[in-house]
């Protein structure tokens, strides 16, 4: 079995390391720091917290004109940090009164609108938003039970892909993860959400539509259409 008393004097150790990385002043961290950074990152992604603050950690070295931290090494952080929160708390998950998402979405959301932010302001500095971020953040949502508060924002970046295709800019091209993961999002809300395994399904046959026609680069694999099967044998409208 697993010696919880060991792990879990592991992971106070290891964030007794993220608190002195943290407490050295922003510029001054060693190439040997940034790296330490990076790794604590790694040993620490199941802890959503943790990985953001060692993420702002980096964000203020590399705006503070440190060499150390290279902006494609930046990317991959934000891209962790986003995914840590899929390992939220319960409580994490539960809907925030003041902006209707569950906390663990409202935060993968937040840190992939710094990375927009910051590259805006600093361009030639700050690496630019990725797909493999959008990802990151649809792997977020579907990992949530509240259907209805993150609903909004997963069709939002669903309508932005498509338009940004349709309008040709291929500077933010989805993966194989990309639907896999929005249709994740419905079909686990289909049991007890009535009419999410239909979104689910009406997605997947918009999506594989334009892959059909040339609109869209990465057609539905067969993990999505398994999903969607799932869903409907799951879904309240077939009982």
């Amino acid at each position: 079995g697993v010696d919880k008393t060991g792990y879990m004097m592991e992971k106070k150790s290891l964030k007794s390391q993220m608190s002195a990385l943290i407490g050295i002043p922003v510029g001054d961290l060693s190439k040997r720091d940034i790296g330490d950074c990076f790794s604590l990152m790694q040993l620490l992604s199941d802890r959503s917290v943790d990985s953001e603050r060692l993420l702002e950690r980096l964000v203020s070295e590399l705006l503070s004109g440190n060499n150390g931290t290279r902006p494609q090494e930046l990317k991959i952080a934000y891209i962790q940090a986003i995914r840590a929160w899929r390992h939220a708390s319960r409580s994490d998950y539960l809907p925030n009164d003041a902006n209707q998402l569950p906390r663990s979405v409202y935060q993968a959301n937040s840190i992939l609108e710094r990375m927009l932010m910051r590259h805006e302001r600093y361009p030639k500095l700050h690496p630019p938003p990725c797909f493999e971020a959008v990802d990151a953040l649809l792997l977020v949502c579907s990992t949530t039970p509240h259907l209805k508060h993150a609903e909004a924002l997963v069709e939002r970046i669903l309508s932005d892909l498509e338009d940004r295709i349709r309008k040709g800019n291929s500077s933010l091209l989805p993966s194989t993860h990309t639907l896999a993961h929005a249709i994740d999002f419905f079909a686990n809300q289909s049991a007890n959400h009535y009419g999410a395994a239909n979104k689910a399904e009406d997605y997947l046959l918009h999506f594989a539509k334009l892959a059909e026609d040339g609109m869209f680069p990465v057609p539905p694999n067969t993990h999505t259409f398994n999903r969607v099967l799932k869903a409907w044998s799951d879904a309240p409208e077939e009982k």
